[in-house]
């Protein structure tokens, strides 16, 4: 059979399609801008400054967020007791932007949403940097693995967390599965947390804190977030 079949990534390719031509095809719109470097020679490619690490005191009010289209699966429950000192939103919507961006951005500043709007409407620019720039509100973002799809469990979840990482903003990613644990095994990634309800849900752990796939401890969700709080942290992550 000589018909190719698009995959997310390539070892989903390797070992599901080994005997036929696949193409890798990343994460839908918010994996910009790196959906566009395939254009060889272009020169269309949009210059943007990332992100710095927002400098914060006792004081200041982190912003942790979650963007994305889990549909029943709910955010990682926060701990209540951390709630005076860090702000977290939850935002479970459809891939296409458009139709909900307006809803997390100040309204009432007109000339923000008309640059916003410009760049909606750009064709070098899109909806994936609209996700760039709902992420760039946000000190924290947290990349919680959807759990209730085992092929996602095996092949998917890391192409978001690695879409997310690229806008600059510190992501707290939950290992939970074979591929996110071989990302940690491979690039040994700082800000990590590990569900155990969410891993005894999947029957992916065998004691408290402990991954079965590779038996490394992570922190609680609790933990990261508490740890997250530091501006040193943020900076390695």
């Amino acid at each position: 059979n000589n018909t190719a079949v698009i995959v997310q990534t390539r070892r989903q390719g390797q070992d599901m399609f080994s005997e036929r031509k696949y193409h890798v095809v990343e994460h839908w719109f918010n994996s910009f801008p790196s959906d566009m470097f395939s254009s060889s020679g272009s020169s269309d490619i949009p210059n943007f400054a990332l992100p710095t690490i927002r400098k914060t005191g006792a004081a200041t009010l982190i912003r942790m967020g979650t963007v994305w289209n889990a549909g029943k699966q709910k955010c990682p429950k926060f701990p209540a007791n951390e709630t005076s000192s860090v702000i977290y939103t939850c935002i479970n919507q459809p891939y296409g932007i458009s139709g909900w961006y307006k809803n997390y951005i100040n309204g009432s500043d007109h000339t923000e949403m008309h640059r916003l709007e410009k760049l909606l409407q750009d064709p070098n620019q899109g909806a994936g940097r609209l996700y760039f720039e709902i992420f760039w509100t946000f000190d924290v973002l947290v990349v919680p693995a959807k759990s209730s799809n085992p092929q996602k469990m095996k092949y998917g979840n890391v192409q978001r967390a690695i879409s997310q990482m690229r806008s600059g903003v510190p992501v707290l990613l939950e290992v939970n599965g074979p591929v996110l644990e071989d990302l940690m095994a491979k690039f040994n990634y700082t800000c990590a947390y590990y569900n155990d309800a969410a891993a005894a849900a999947s029957h992916q752990h065998d004691e408290k804190g402990m991954s079965t796939h590779k038996r490394r401890y992570y922190w609680s969700f609790e933990e990261a977030v508490r740890a997250m709080k530091s501006q040193d942290l943020r900076k390695q992550c």
